[in-house]
């Protein structure tokens, strides 16, 4: 899989997630855009974007296949994280 590029302008970031979509992201600045893998953590707002209140830095060498596979797993296992 190629690495994904963030698009960034101003506060707001075009992100590529783990199953291949794209996602709107408006960044506060507790929420920066460090490496090329980052996982956001915020709110979706009635547009459908998202108000990333921080993010968690993945690095620059990331399986985000493997990933994905782990969100599958955990959507259609949910005892399995209780």
């Amino acid at each position: 899989m190629e690495k994904p590029t963030p698009r960034i302008n101003s506060s707001l970031a075009i992100l590529t997630t783990s199953d291949q979509g794209n996602l709107s992201v408006n960044l506060s600045q507790d929420c920066p855009i460090t490496t090329t893998y980052v996982e956001i953590i915020g709110k979706v707002e009635p547009n459908l974007q998202i108000s990333g209140y921080s993010s968690v830095a993945l690095g620059n060498n990331f399986d985000l296949d493997a990933y994905n596979k782990l969100v599958i797993a955990a959507a259609n296992n949910p005892s399995l994280f209780r």
